[in-house]
């Protein structure tokens, strides 16, 4: 119908059998070329070498033999002898125009790379001291001033050796006073025990003190699993949370190996990109890549 071609030869003698070939052909055509495939891609994991040249065998037969056999028609087939002109030039301006189109003009391109939203101030907060939590400042709470408490902890353990050795050093003072006018000697060893207590005691309760975390600035302070803290165990270095400010955040991206070598040249700093939310791709964000 394209090449304009008079009473063009029909293998199909009905509408059944027209509507049977045609899908016929597209049919065919495609379990062709899969059963192709499998069959190069399993050669290929077993044997590299004789994969390729099967690979080069279906690319012949599959394109460069039914160019031939469209050449072979366009010049000597008594069927275009009319219309052989149009058919050439119908023919040449179609790959024409698919090159055109898929080669020359310009379409969008669009990269897709996941980023991670942070603010560019904060400041993490972790357990200074192993212990068990009691009571946690709700997350996204406003922090008005840096010392306002975040986290209150407990420990058995070191409340009972704090009350040991606050009863050891009463024992020590007792036995001092007593000394001291009798036994200068006995006093003076008695002296440095209890010294060497106060730095135990001294210690002792700067980790009690530690279980209570404080805001070490001002912000919005962001918990992690809060709903599982409470009353969890947290060893020393475990991570609670943090204090942030969420009016400047900024967006950090991992470039892929593929994504990676372009955005230097074609996609560098200043460039406008589409931000969208996970789980709501409906909301969509227009944005700025700042620095690479």
């Amino acid at each position: 119908y394209i090449y304009g071609v008079r009473n063009p030869r029909n293998p199909a003698h009905g509408r059944r059998e027209r509507a049977w070939l045609l899908t016929y052909a597209i049919a065919s055509f495609a379990y062709r070329i899969f059963i192709g495939v499998v069959i190069v891609l399993y050669v290929a994991n077993q044997l590299f070498f004789l994969g390729v040249l099967l690979a080069i065998g279906a690319l012949c037969g599959w394109l460069v033999v039914p160019i031939g056999k469209m050449c072979k028609y366009l010049m000597t087939n008594p069927e275009l002898g009319r219309v052989r002109a149009r058919a050439l030039l119908t023919t040449t301006g179609f790959f024409a125009a698919t090159l055109l189109a898929l080669g020359i003009i310009p379409a969008p391109d669009h990269s897709r790379a996941e980023g991670l939203v942070e603010p560019r101030h904060y400041t993490s907060v972790h357990a200074a001291v192993d212990g068990f939590v009691l009571r946690c400042l709700e997350t996204e709470t406003l922090v008005t001033d840096h010392g306002v408490p975040l986290v209150e902890a407990s420990n058995f353990e070191l409340e009972t050796e704090q009350h040991q050795l606050q009863v050891k050093k009463q024992l020590f003072l007792s036995r001092y006073r007593k000394a001291r006018t009798q036994e200068v000697a006995t006093a003076q060893r008695i002296t440095r025990q209890i010294i060497a207590l106060e730095e135990q005691l001294h210690r002792i309760n700067q980790q009690l003190s530690d279980l209570n975390l404080a805001a070490p600035q001002a912000g919005t302070f962001v918990a992690f699993d809060i709903e599982q803290s409470l009353g969890a165990f947290l060893k020393r270095g475990d991570p609670i949370g943090m204090v942030a400010t969420l009016d400047d955040l900024v967006i950090r991206v991992v470039a892929d190996q593929y994504l990676g070598p372009r955005i230097v040249p074609d996609i560098g700093a200043g460039q406008k990109v589409q931000i969208r939310v996970r789980r709501r791709p409906d909301l969509e964000f227009a944005g700025q890549i700042e620095t690479v």
